[in-house]
């Protein structure tokens, strides 16, 4: 019997980690601001995130009963292999970088925290051909700016505003 897809365990942790953040903002302090709970958005964003990692896993285990009826090669199980070590490398990285953020959004705020967050996953995310600086910077940036202020005019929610007091 050959082994699991090397896939299926991260996207296990995964799940475990999407839990675990889930549980995690039921801890989050009410905010003066009142119109939803502050708890929303980290919630659909987990959950999205958890249901996108289902149908990952599902699709990972479907594939791996066909690549067992199939057989492959040593040389494609070896390629594989590298393939999933590399990805497994990037989710790693991915989690930390957001772990990162998360915990500097108090102290720098949403924004920077944000800026942070995309630049450091973009720049890496994108192969170098098709890396256009002129087009990352400014999505970066201005993404978050948007992101704050619908929140703050829309919804009146207030995001931590960290260093940059004034966009309060």
């Amino acid at each position: 019997m050959k082994k699991l897809n090397r896939n299926i365990p991260v996207y296990v942790l995964l799940l475990v980690f999407c839990a675990i953040y889930f549980a995690g903002t039921f801890n989050l302090a009410p905010s003066r601001a009142k119109t939803i709970s502050d708890a929303v958005v980290p919630r659909i964003c987990i959950l999205g995130l958890a249901i996108t990692d289902c149908i990952i896993l599902f699709n990972a285990l479907k594939n791996n009963k066909a690549v067992r009826a199939a057989g492959i090669s040593e040389e494609e199980l070896a390629a594989e292999r590298a393939a999933a070590k590399k990805r497994t490398g990037k989710i790693v990285y991915l989690i930390a970088v957001m772990v990162i953020a998360i915990a500097a959004m108090k102290p720098l705020g949403f924004v920077i925290s944000m800026i942070f967050f995309l630049l450091t996953t973009m720049i890496p995310g994108i192969p170098k051909e098709k890396r256009n600086y002129f087009i990352i910077i400014p999505v970066a940036v201005l993404l978050p700016l948007a992101v704050h202020l619908v929140f703050l005019n829309v919804f009146s929610i207030l995001l931590p505003p960290g260093i940059l007091r004034f966009l309060t």
